[in-house]
């Protein structure tokens, strides 16, 4: 398999998408993101797998403007707690990714 080059690209898949660690393995299992076995990603786990360390501050300040300009009600949420949050879905997630252009 080739690794995708954007973050949207990644997770246009709904099943490799996670929530609540930063990548899973094929058993469901937490898993760094760059395991060979690993098959899903949360938001930050996915920019640390697709852009590794020499991008990271960017994109995760593109996607956190996405973020802030999704949320409606004015409260800033980070990246972490969009992404974990329990009523999320991967529709919202492919929404900021493509807001923020990664």
């Amino acid at each position: 398999m080739n690794k995708p080059s954007t973050v949207l690209e990644l997770l246009s898949d709904p099943k490799k998408w996670t929530q609540d660690v930063e990548a899973r393995d094929s058993q469901g299992m937490p898993t760094d993101v760059n395991n060979n076995d690993t098959t899903c990603w949360c938001l930050l786990g996915a920019i640390a797998y697709i852009y590794g360390s020499e991008h990271h501050d960017s994109k995760c300040s593109n996607l956190q403007r996405a973020i802030d300009d999704t949320c409606s009600d004015g409260k800033s949420v980070n990246i972490i707690d969009f992404n974990d949050a329990h009523s999320r879905t991967h529709k919202e997630i492919l929404a900021v990714l493509e807001k923020a252009q990664i």
